[in-house]
């Protein structure tokens, strides 16, 4: 996946547009994933991100190539969904991460201005012969930001999962919308996932996607919520068979096992584990050892910092 996304960066670098466009295309076509079940063109989406922390240039230099995109192909639905996300990063590069009552008057205003942007870009591409999945996806993100009510967000969410009901992001972006800190309250996010265990997709699977997005908004999010931990097991183990061979797959699992108390299934994670640190799946190499330690004792699981 790493080597995917250098590829697709190289080519936007370059300005290599037709080759870009083969390969969305492609991505598309194919709605292929990786090991670890991402899907190919979010990460293709992924990989032409700016990031958040770059300078002024650096912005103007991306905001450059997609205007050159757009005008080299103006019926490209890929080109114009990048630039709509990159207004999308850089309202929330002007706004920063911090709490709102730190925020600036004068940031909430580039917020609400590069949204409209995005907005606006988003609306003239729907007008296009060709359609993407990502459209959808940057569309939630543009109406988490512009404080969209909740039935006009669950009308988008429902148009979305009737376009493609296999991509699982839908499913972690409505439960992030849904957080009490957004636009939802206490419990909302769980009855909206447990819900859609019965819609056409991925039912348990995607219920276990939204449990482990959700979980580093809690302290132990078993204890702090509505979450099923039995639901959240069964679609852990579809994630399992599906992708064996993912680490991050197997470290999430046997997190979301100890803080769910489950001792025996935390253990035999582990024992598949063996010794090994998995460094991307763990705040820490002493939260690894802390958990591995109570799945062999009998003290309380506890949580990661």
């Amino acid at each position: 996946m790493t080597a995917y996304r250098l590829h697709i960066r190289q080519l936007y670098n370059e300005s290599r547009f037709a080759e870009l466009e083969a390969a969305a295309e492609k991505a598309r076509a194919n709605k292929a994933r990786f090991g670890n079940g991402s899907w190919e063109i979010y990460q293709f989406y992924q990989a032409l991100e700016c990031p958040r922390k770059e300078s002024e240039s650096v912005w103007q230099f991306h905001d450059n190539i997609h205007k050159k995109w757009i005008e080299a192909m103006p019926e490209s639905i890929t080109a114009r969904v990048v630039h709509a996300e990159y207004f999308v990063d850089y309202g929330w590069h002007a706004r920063g991460s911090g709490y709102a009552n730190t925020v600036k008057e004068e940031d909430w205003r580039l917020l609400k201005e590069r949204l409209a942007e995005a907005q606006k870009v988003l609306s003239e591409a729907k007008k296009l012969k060709s359609k993407c999945v990502m459209w959808w996806s940057v569309q939630m993100t543009v109406a988490l930001g512009a404080d969209w009510e909740r039935a006009e967000y669950e009308k988008l969410f429902a148009e979305a999962k009737a376009f493609e009901p296999e991509f699982w992001n839908f499913d972690t972006k409505r439960a992030y919308y849904l957080l009490p800190r957004w636009h939802g309250e206490p419990g909302d996010w769980e009855a909206a996932a447990e819900k859609d265990v019965e819609r056409a997709g991925l039912g348990l699977e995607a219920y276990a996607r939204v449990v482990m997005a959700q979980r580093s908004f809690y302290t132990s999010i078993f204890q702090e919520t509505k979450a099923s931990w039995p639901k959240t097991h069964d679609g852990m183990e579809i994630l399992r068979r599906k992708y064996p061979e993912s680490l991050g797959i197997l470290n999430d699992y046997v997190q979301l096992a100890c803080l769910a108390g489950d001792r025996p299934v935390a253990r035999k994670l582990f024992e598949e584990i063996g010794g090994h640190f998995y460094s991307k799946g763990w705040s820490s190499q002493d939260a690894f050892f802390r958990f591995r330690n109570w799945a062999y004792e009998d003290a309380p699981p506890a949580a990661p910092k």
